[in-house]
């Protein structure tokens, strides 16, 4: 992708980029797009094989089940 910037320097440093504000929501996509990446790879790093049935998990939240009875405590 090519961008459209300018470099806005101070004292001959690079001091500020400025870029069209179509341009920073690409980047900012870009960035939380790679950002979930790295979590799905933490994720599966330290992923042990256990799992909850989805059942169980109904159960706890006191939501109804597939034939339409509420479990869970009581």
């Amino acid at each position: 992708m090519r961008y459209h910037m300018d470099i806005l320097s101070k004292d001959g440093k690079p001091e500020f980029v400025v870029i069209p504000y179509d341009e920073f929501e690409g980047i900012k996509i870009a960035l939380e797009d790679y950002e979930d990446l790295l979590d799905l790879r933490a994720g599966i790093a330290e992923d042990d094989g256990e799992r909850v049935k989805s059942e169980d998990i109904k159960a706890v939240l006191g939501l109804p089940n597939p034939r339409g009875q509420t479990l869970g405590h009581t």
